[in-house]
């Protein structure tokens, strides 16, 4: 099947195999959350043109003082691994900062929903280590 005709379909699939709970974000989105005690994250897959944006926020903000050390973090992951890339969201207005993670899959490919599912699994589970990674090497 065409990701691009068919991906919310398989995401309501995949989600339903993997019992979490979908919620229709703005702009046609499919956001779901889940974690543990130490991290509630929030997955968001959302088209954009020939790609399928999976992004990843967790529940903590960035306190001041740890702004600098997301940033640096944010750049050496960026410039090492490049995906799933790292950002320090600036909210409009006056509020806390946040990390997001992302990643893009490639809407014009052809996938089974098998194929497609573990496609979801990797990329959940490589934005996880990233999370992972951020906490055990900058405490963020």
């Amino acid at each position: 099947m065409l990701l691009s005709e068919h991906w919310k379909d398989m995401v309501v699939h995949w989600a339903e195999q993997e019992n979490y709970h979908l919620n229709l974000g703005d702009d046609d989105a499919l956001v779901f959350l889940f974690g543990g005690p130490d991290r509630i994250v929030q997955i968001t897959l959302l088209p954009q043109g020939r790609w399928i944006n999976i992004t990843a926020t967790d529940d903590r903000y960035l306190r001041e003082d740890q702004i600098p050390r997301a940033i640096g973090a944010a750049n050496g992951w960026n410039s090492n691994f490049q995906r799933p890339s790292v950002a320090v969201v600036f909210p409009e207005g006056d509020g806390p900062a946040w990390l997001s993670l992302s990643l893009d899959m490639d809407s014009q490919a052809q996938y089974t929903e098998e194929r497609f599912a573990v496609l979801v699994e990797c990329s959940i589970n490589a934005l996880l280590k990233v999370f992972s990674w951020l906490d055990a090497e900058y405490g963020l």
